[in-house]
């Protein structure tokens, strides 16, 4: 079976966020930033309209709301949502940690 150009474009488009998932998280937690990456990328579905998402579940304050900036310049044009754990209701946090992906289990998908 061979796969469709929009199959193998979405597998690379998904590998790629893997990467910059990865990047992000690595250079958030060299700043003190504990978050991961929650959605589609970290349940499996990840498709040809998904952002990536993450969750800051804990960072410095003066680095609150600096965070976007730095993910933007990492994701390199992929579409992100960052969202804060301390300002969302108990049950979107229960749902959104429902499936997480750590930065460890982002590098071991990224050279799975």
């Amino acid at each position: 079976m061979v796969a469709s150009t929009a199959q193998i474009s979405t597998s690379r488009r998904e590998k790629m966020a893997l990467s910059k998932a990865a990047q992000v998280l690595e250079a958030l937690k060299g700043r003190g930033v504990d978050a991961v990456v929650t959605g589609s990328l970290a349940a499996g579905n990840f498709g040809p309209g998904s952002d990536v998402d993450f969750l800051v579940r804990s960072c410095p304050w003066h680095l609150k709301y600096k965070i976007e900036s730095l993910v933007e310049d990492l994701m390199d044009g992929i579409h992100f949502d960052v969202a804060y754990r301390e300002e969302l209701p108990p049950r979107i946090v229960s749902r959104m940690e429902g499936a997480v992906l750590t930065l460890a289990e982002l590098t071991d998908r990224v050279h799975a």
